[in-house]
């Protein structure tokens, strides 16, 4: 597989200009997956939360994805990009990965920095992992290399690439924070930092480029000048990335003790009424995931009809979903912890939505009782709350619906050994 890093200097606010010079680097080169930088199509520097609103666009109807989408098409590649997205009456430092297909995932910066915490909404959606194939492919924006948690879950999920968008200020940091993310989690990481200076609100901002690919032991294996366009990819494989060992007696994975991190999920116990509030805003925000699922399948349903194979269905409500602007995520490995250690046993999950969402194809005579009672383990091993099962073989999909809820999401304390 090949990965690549497009390093530029974009200008500020133009952003058809912004798309037509990515679109030129990225034509300089073949690489299965590119990253650009955070931000790349508007800029960073924005003035004001009026002036970042008037640029912000949709995902994915925005110029910026649709563009992009085109460019991974004629490209035949996948593309992961930083751009300010519109969502609602919010705006969000996202990142997009897109391919031939469209729409492939979408992740909204967690951890703002600096000037974003007024202007930007913090990230709602958690740290996915999406399979394009060649890899898995998790994403991070900038800041978040600072926090060892995100590229962990990304790793726990089995990522094997990690794409970092960035637009980095802070000399050398990232450069060497992504190596020990990559040594640490045996990932590859790929960052795609900006150059040039934006200095628009009073404030001079250098952008530090030194774009970079990481590789599991945390050797850089290309890296980009620190004031100079570059556009370079390099040969990887992911597989590497599936052997956590350090040494012949030590995988970074197998040899973690999580009974011993429960420091690290402490939280503040909320007030009642913040968790009333969170609570409804969980059960509203599942509620849009699960109708656009149900519209999606009505529609596959209606054009299909039944009698096709549960892969085929799978393929296409992917495909409507991905359509409809949501995050898809498709056969995602299940693995089970038994006594601490994380063992794949071979369950994968058809499809998973907005990282919330499981569904469940199935192409049968009619649902029985085992397969809401499989979907409700899926439910409880993954610690999600709610999952869709959905009979493409019915004549009518209302009748081949059946929504399962978890109702004890709480995760198992892990048992410790026994002398």
């Amino acid at each position: 597989m090949r990965v690549g890093y497009v390093q530029f200097a974009p200008e500020f606010g133009a952003v058809e200009r912004n798309l037509d010079t990515a679109w030129d680097l990225l034509s300089r080169q073949q690489a299965d997956l590119w990253v650009l930088p955070e931000l790349f199509s508007t800029g960073y520097q924005f003035a004001s939360a009026r002036e970042l609103a008037e640029l912000a666009e949709p995902v994915p109807e925005g110029p910026t994805t649709t563009r992009l989408i085109a460019l991974a098409r004629a490209s035949h590649c996948h593309i992961v990009a930083g751009l300010a997205e519109k969502a609602d009456n919010r705006v969000c430092n996202s990142a997009v990965l897109v391919g031939p297909s469209g729409l492939v995932a979408r992740y909204r910066k967690v951890h703002l920095f600096y000037e974003e915490k007024h202007l930007f909404t913090p990230g709602d959606l958690p740290f996915l992992v999406t399979d394009i194939g060649l890899a898995k492919v998790g994403l991070l924006v900038c800041y978040d290399h600072f926090f060892p948690e995100a590229a962990r879950s990304l790793a726990l999920q089995g990522a094997e690439v990690i794409a970092h968008p960035a637009n980095l200020v802070m000399p050398g940091l990232a450069q060497l924070t992504m190596r020990v993310r990559a040594m640490e989690n045996r990932v590859f990481t790929v960052t795609a930092n900006r150059i040039g200076i934006e200095a628009r609100t009073g404030e001079a901002l250098c952008f530090t480029g030194l774009s970079q690919v990481a590789a599991p032991n945390g050797d850089v294996l290309v890296q980009a000048p620190q004031g100079a366009e570059d556009v370079r990819a390099v040969d990887i494989d992911p597989a590497r990335a599936q052997d956590k060992h350090l040494t012949r007696l030590n995988d970074v994975f197998a040899d973690r003790r999580p009974g011993f991190y429960e420091a690290l999920f402490a939280r503040r116990a909320p007030t009642a009424e913040r968790a009333e509030d969170a609570e409804e805003s969980e059960v509203k925000d599942l509620d849009r995931i699960t109708e656009g699922i149900i519209g999606a399948a009505i529609e596959v349903h209606r054009a299909l009809g039944p009698g096709l194979l549960e892969s085929a269905y799978e393929s296409c409500l992917a495909f409507e979903l991905a359509q409809r602007g949501l995050n898809v995520e498709r056969q995602k490995s299940l693995p089970v912890t038994y006594r601490e250690v994380r063992l794949d046993c071979g369950y994968r999950l058809d499809l998973v939505v907005e990282g919330k969402v499981i569904v469940e194809i199935k192409a049968v005579d009619r649902l029985t009782s085992v397969h809401k009672a499989q979907l409700l383990s899926y439910l409880k091993l993954s610690q999600r709350k709610v999952g869709l099962l959905i009979n493409f073989h019915a004549e009518t999909l209302k009748g081949g619906l059946v929504r399962v809820v978890n109702e004890f999401p709480e995760p198992p304390r892990p048992r410790r050994a026994q002398r």
